[in-house]
Parts: structure tokens; sequence; C-alpha cells
């Protein structure tokens, strides 16, 4: 009942051309808190086709219908407050976004980088939120080795860096084992200079991908710009392999650059900065919780509506 009052004053009012953006987000998350909705899932969000023309004309036709309104953010707790950690979560999870965690071990597949985040944050994560979506994306050496505990902890999906796969059966086992005992799903990550044409031999080798997450930074460290070359990728992805599901960019987003990865193809933006690292957030460090909690609740919602709207 809630859903459908909620798409019905959308519908009705959406005849007012002069309702502003600024009314329309408001009324939007009036609604969801009022009753706890995913943004995610209204039909809010009505594309101007007159000024998108120039980029939908770059992309296919199947990429141009796909419907925008359904594309999902996953907010990367890298660039979350390490003090705030899990009430930032708890938030970015109730504005509707899935949970991105990057676990990166120092190795060269995360240019070095090393993470706070593993297990015990995953299984912390769980028991904290226990109906979160724990997307988390695993950079390390040895990733068989990782792949069960990570399962085992909480995760919903594992998503592998590719680069740092070298032996495919004991990814085979590894990813088997992790779905019959934990439900766990596997993805593959490709850095951004890694072509899609990558993953064909991890598909002949029989294994069920969910998730690609085209990374358009280098892994490791988040406030980078996105590199544009990888919408290409995208868009090779979408036509060449319709049928894995979910096809997610991760890196650089923000509401300004985010429609033009959705037209290239992504139905899920990965994002960190443009979430939790806002400006207000930036200058005032101690900023009171109410504040903190609304300004990610709005940083969620203000990626979502730019990937569905130009």
């Amino acid at each position: 009942v809630a859903l459908a009052a909620a798409c019905l004053y959308f519908r009705e009012d959406k005849s007012n051309s002069k309702l502003t953006d600024k009314r329309h987000r408001e009324s939007l998350r009036r609604l969801t808190h009022n009753w706890q909705l995913s943004p995610s899932v209204i039909d809010v969000i009505e594309p101007n086709h007159d000024e998108a023309a120039q980029l939908e004309d770059l992309f296919p036709s199947n990429i141009q219908s796909m419907d925008l309104n359904l594309v999902q953010v996953s907010a990367s707790l890298l660039a979350a407050d390490t003090g705030f950690l899990v009430n930032d979560a708890k938030v970015a999870h109730k504005a509707g976004a899935w949970l991105h965690i990057d676990i990166c071990d120092g190795s060269t597949f995360s240019r070095f980088a090393l993470s706070s985040l593993g297990p015990a944050s995953i299984k912390a994560l769980r028991q904290a939120i226990p109906d979160a979506y724990l997307d988390v994306h695993l950079a390390a050496n040895d990733p068989y080795r990782h792949f069960s505990a990570l399962a085992a902890s909480g995760a919903n999906r594992v998503t592998v860096q590719l680069e740092a796969i070298d032996d495919i059966e004991r990814l085979v086992n590894a990813v088997q084992h992790a779905f019959i005992l934990f439900g766990c799903r596997f993805g593959l990550a490709l850095a951004p200079q890694t072509p899609i044409e990558s993953i064909q031999r991890f598909l002949d080798a029989g294994l069920d991908i969910d998730l690609i997450n085209i990374l358009a930074v280098e892994p490791g460290t988040g406030g980078q710009l996105l590199q544009k070359h990888v919408l290409d990728k995208l868009t090779l992805l979408a036509t060449r392999y319709p049928h894995i599901p979910f096809r997610q960019i991760d890196g650089g987003l923000n509401p300004s650059n985010a429609r033009a990865a959705v037209l290239a193809g992504a139905n899920v933006l990965a994002a960190g900065s443009a979430i939790f690292t806002t400006n207000y957030q930036r200058k005032n460090s101690l900023s009171s919780s109410v504040y903190r909690e609304t300004s990610i609740a709005n940083a969620v919602l203000d990626l979502q509506q730019g990937g569905g709207r130009p």
C-alpha cells in the first residue's frame, strides 16, 4: 500500500512541469522515511530525453531502453569515517544502498593499498545490520584462501580482482563451496586497463558470475577521477554478456557523471567519496550525528537521481 501510494503521488505530481528538483527530493525523502521504503524501488524519475540526447546517441538501443529507475547504489565504506563506520553504514543502508567493502592486502593487485577491513568487520556489520546487502570487493593475493572466510562472515557476494587469479580450478572450488554453505555469490572485478574479453575464460570454466565490477579508477584508494575510457568497457559488457545481471562501475562517481555511466550500461554505482566525504563533512569532522546522517542519506539519493536523470 505504501509503495502504491508513493508511486501514485509522484505520477500525479509529475504533470506539473514547474515541480522543482528540490521539492521532488524533499518529498521523496519524506515518503521513504515515513514508510521506510528504499528510493531505488520507487518510480519517480522522469529522464529528460532532450538534454540526454547527445549521450544516448553514443550507446546501443538496448542500453538506451534500460530502466534508469532500477539503478542500485553501493556505498563504499573505504571512504567512511572508521569512527562512525557502523552508524554510517546503517544510514547508507536505510537510504537504499548496498554496502561496498573493499579488502586490500597491500599487494600489487590493490596497488599496495592496505585496508583495515576484513572478515571481522564483515561479521560485525552483518550483526549490526542483519538485512544489509554486503557487496565485498577482494583485491588480494591468494583470493581462494580468503573467499570462504569472507562468505562465512556474512558477505552476500565476493567480487574477486581478476588480475589476482592464477588458478581457475581453485577458484571454482572456493566459489562452489561458499555458495553451497553460505549462499554467497561470485563476481569479477577488472582493473581499468584489463579488457572485457578477459572474463570469457571464467565463463568457459563454468563459473556462475552474477556481477562484473568495472573499476573506473586504480584499485586501493578513494577520491580519484573517473577514467572515461571504461565507459566503453561497460557498453561491451552489456552487449556481449547480457546474461550477467549486474554491471557495476566502481570509483570516481558523483551525481554529475552517474548518468553517463548508466547510459553506458551500468546498473550498480559503487561510490565512496561522493557519499561519505561531502564538503560539509570535510570541513566539520566533528559534525553532529543528525547532520552527518542527513548528509549521507541525501548523498545516496542524489547519486541515485544522478544515475536516473540528466
